[in-house]
Protein backbone atom coordinates (compact mmCIF):
# COMPACT_ATOMS: atom_id res chain seq x y z
CA UNK A 1 0.00 0.00 0.00
CA UNK A 2 2.02 3.08 -0.99
CA UNK A 3 -0.92 5.96 -1.05
CA UNK A 4 -3.65 5.06 1.69
CA UNK A 5 -6.92 4.64 -0.79
CA UNK A 6 -7.89 2.68 -2.46
CA UNK A 7 -7.14 0.05 -0.86
CA UNK A 8 -5.10 -2.38 -2.24
CA UNK A 9 -6.31 -5.44 -0.26
CA UNK A 10 -9.76 -5.71 1.78
CA UNK A 11 -10.31 -8.78 4.81
CA UNK A 12 -12.59 -10.90 3.67
CA UNK A 13 -15.12 -12.49 5.90
CA UNK A 14 -13.48 -15.86 6.18
CA UNK A 15 -10.23 -14.17 7.75
CA UNK A 16 -8.47 -14.28 4.39
CA UNK A 17 -7.75 -11.12 2.44
CA UNK A 18 -9.09 -10.26 -0.82
CA UNK A 19 -6.94 -8.39 -3.59
CA UNK A 20 -8.58 -5.63 -4.41
CA UNK A 21 -6.07 -4.51 -6.42
CA UNK A 22 -7.02 -6.44 -9.50
CA UNK A 23 -10.08 -4.44 -9.95
CA UNK A 24 -8.51 -0.89 -11.04
CA UNK A 25 -5.33 0.25 -11.95
CA UNK A 26 -2.85 0.26 -9.00
CA UNK A 27 0.04 2.38 -10.52
CA UNK A 28 1.10 4.53 -8.05
CA UNK A 29 -1.07 3.52 -5.11
CA UNK A 30 0.20 -0.44 -4.62
CA UNK A 31 2.95 -2.56 -5.28
CA UNK A 32 2.95 -6.40 -5.81
CA UNK A 33 6.24 -8.55 -5.80
CA UNK A 34 4.59 -12.20 -7.17
CA UNK A 35 7.72 -14.23 -6.20
CA UNK A 36 10.34 -14.19 -3.57
CA UNK A 37 13.06 -12.50 -6.09
CA UNK A 38 11.92 -9.18 -4.85
CA UNK A 39 12.26 -9.93 -1.48
CA UNK A 40 15.57 -10.70 0.42
CA UNK A 41 17.06 -10.67 3.87
CA UNK A 42 18.85 -7.93 6.58
CA UNK A 43 19.89 -8.58 9.95
CA UNK A 44 22.26 -6.08 11.92
CA UNK A 45 22.42 -4.11 8.96
CA UNK A 46 24.22 -6.43 6.68
CA UNK A 47 22.58 -8.08 3.23
CA UNK A 48 22.00 -11.72 3.75
CA UNK A 49 20.81 -12.67 -0.19
CA UNK A 50 22.87 -14.70 -1.13
CA UNK A 51 22.59 -16.92 2.08
CA UNK A 52 19.92 -17.36 2.92
CA UNK A 53 16.25 -18.25 1.30
CA UNK A 54 12.63 -17.30 2.26
CA UNK A 55 9.89 -19.98 2.58
CA UNK A 56 6.17 -20.25 3.83
CA UNK A 57 5.60 -23.23 6.18
CA UNK A 58 2.05 -24.58 6.84
CA UNK A 59 1.76 -25.33 10.85
CA UNK A 60 -1.16 -26.51 11.57
CA UNK A 61 -3.16 -23.31 11.27
CA UNK A 62 -0.79 -21.01 10.92
CA UNK A 63 0.99 -19.94 8.13
CA UNK A 64 4.81 -19.16 8.67
CA UNK A 65 7.41 -17.17 6.87
CA UNK A 66 10.41 -18.66 7.62
CA UNK A 67 14.11 -17.67 6.65
CA UNK A 68 16.40 -20.33 6.21
CA UNK A 69 20.04 -21.40 5.52
CA UNK A 70 20.84 -25.05 3.75
CA UNK A 71 23.90 -25.63 6.97
CA UNK A 72 21.54 -24.58 9.60
CA UNK A 73 18.89 -26.47 11.01
CA UNK A 74 16.79 -24.09 13.12
CA UNK A 75 14.63 -21.83 10.84
CA UNK A 76 14.40 -18.23 11.86
CA UNK A 77 10.73 -17.17 12.09
CA UNK A 78 10.09 -13.73 10.36
CA UNK A 79 6.45 -13.29 10.87
CA UNK A 80 2.68 -15.85 11.14
CA UNK A 81 -0.80 -16.03 10.01
CA UNK A 82 -3.67 -17.98 11.00
CA UNK A 83 -5.28 -19.50 8.09
CA UNK A 84 -8.91 -20.60 8.58
CA UNK A 85 -9.18 -22.57 5.79
CA UNK A 86 -7.87 -23.39 2.36
CA UNK A 87 -8.59 -21.87 -0.80
CA UNK A 88 -6.09 -21.84 -3.72
CA UNK A 89 -6.70 -18.48 -4.84
CA UNK A 90 -7.08 -16.90 -1.02
CA UNK A 91 -3.94 -14.33 0.05
CA UNK A 92 -3.08 -14.04 3.87
CA UNK A 93 -1.95 -11.47 5.74
CA UNK A 94 0.83 -12.30 7.68
CA UNK A 95 1.92 -9.90 10.78
CA UNK A 96 5.55 -9.84 11.02
CA UNK A 97 7.03 -10.55 14.91
CA UNK A 98 8.60 -8.51 16.80
CA UNK A 99 11.63 -6.13 15.78
CA UNK A 100 10.98 -7.61 11.79
CA UNK A 101 10.11 -4.72 9.60
CA UNK A 102 10.03 -4.06 5.50
CA UNK A 103 12.58 -1.92 4.10
CA UNK A 104 13.72 -0.75 0.75
CA UNK A 105 17.09 -0.81 -0.80
CA UNK A 106 18.50 2.11 -1.85
CA UNK A 107 21.39 2.33 -4.39
CA UNK A 108 22.84 5.54 -4.97
CA UNK A 109 20.75 7.99 -2.94
CA UNK A 110 17.72 6.35 -5.13
CA UNK A 111 15.36 4.11 -3.56
CA UNK A 112 15.04 0.24 -5.98
CA UNK A 113 11.73 -1.77 -5.79
CA UNK A 114 13.59 -4.48 -3.73
CA UNK A 115 12.45 -4.86 -0.23
CA UNK A 116 13.95 -6.53 2.61
CA UNK A 117 12.60 -8.49 5.62
CA UNK A 118 15.08 -6.74 8.11
CA UNK A 119 16.05 -7.09 11.85
CA UNK A 120 18.41 -4.77 13.91
CA UNK A 121 20.12 -8.08 15.49
CA UNK A 122 23.13 -9.93 13.81
CA UNK A 123 22.38 -13.16 12.22
CA UNK A 124 24.39 -15.34 14.47
CA UNK A 125 21.96 -14.18 17.08
CA UNK A 126 18.80 -14.86 15.81
CA UNK A 127 19.90 -18.06 15.05
CA UNK A 128 21.05 -19.24 18.40
CA UNK A 129 17.54 -18.04 19.27
CA UNK A 130 16.01 -20.18 16.36
CA UNK A 131 17.88 -23.19 17.70
CA UNK A 132 16.96 -22.53 21.43
CA UNK A 133 13.05 -22.53 20.37
CA UNK A 134 13.02 -26.37 19.35
CA UNK A 135 11.56 -25.60 15.72
CA UNK A 136 14.41 -26.63 14.22
CA UNK A 137 12.42 -29.17 11.88
CA UNK A 138 14.22 -32.23 12.87
CA UNK A 139 12.24 -33.47 16.14
CA UNK A 140 9.78 -35.88 13.82
CA UNK A 141 12.91 -37.49 12.35
CA UNK A 142 14.13 -39.02 15.65
CA UNK A 143 17.25 -38.32 17.52
CA UNK A 144 20.85 -38.28 15.11
CA UNK A 145 22.45 -41.46 15.16
CA UNK A 146 26.72 -42.05 15.47
CA UNK A 147 27.86 -42.12 12.16
CA UNK A 148 28.66 -45.74 10.38
CA UNK A 149 32.12 -46.76 10.53
CA UNK A 150 33.46 -47.27 7.00
CA UNK A 151 34.06 -50.73 5.68
CA UNK A 152 38.05 -52.00 5.49
CA UNK A 153 39.71 -50.69 2.40
CA UNK A 154 40.30 -54.37 1.51
CA UNK A 155 36.49 -55.31 1.67
CA UNK A 156 35.38 -51.89 -0.72
CA UNK A 157 37.77 -52.67 -3.57
CA UNK A 158 36.82 -56.96 -3.08
CA UNK A 159 32.92 -55.27 -3.59
CA UNK A 160 33.62 -52.88 -6.09
CA UNK A 161 35.36 -55.14 -8.00
CA UNK A 162 32.51 -57.45 -8.13
CA UNK A 163 29.96 -54.27 -9.48
CA UNK A 164 29.00 -54.48 -12.95
CA UNK A 165 29.50 -50.82 -14.42
CA UNK A 166 25.87 -49.54 -15.99
CA UNK A 167 25.73 -48.63 -19.82
CA UNK A 168 27.77 -44.68 -18.48
CA UNK A 169 30.46 -46.60 -17.15
CA UNK A 170 30.13 -45.40 -14.18
CA UNK A 171 30.90 -47.24 -11.04
CA UNK A 172 29.82 -44.63 -8.47
CA UNK A 173 29.03 -40.85 -7.50
CA UNK A 174 31.12 -38.50 -10.15
CA UNK A 175 32.95 -35.14 -8.68
CA UNK A 176 30.84 -31.85 -9.88
CA UNK A 177 32.24 -28.85 -9.41
CA UNK A 178 29.79 -26.08 -8.24
CA UNK A 179 30.63 -22.19 -8.84
CA UNK A 180 28.75 -20.05 -6.69
CA UNK A 181 26.69 -17.34 -8.10
CA UNK A 182 28.13 -13.95 -7.39
CA UNK A 183 26.64 -10.85 -9.60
Amino acid sequence: QIKPRPLCWTPRPDGLMEPTLNSFNFSGICSRYLDSNGYSLRTGDRDLSSRFRLRLVQNDNTLQLQVIDPTQAAPILVGRAPIPGRDRNGFVRIKLDRDWRLERRVYQGRTLSHVYFAHPEPVNSLLAKAGRSGETGFSRLGAPRAPVKPAPMAARIASQSNRTPDRRGSNGPIRLDVIPYRP
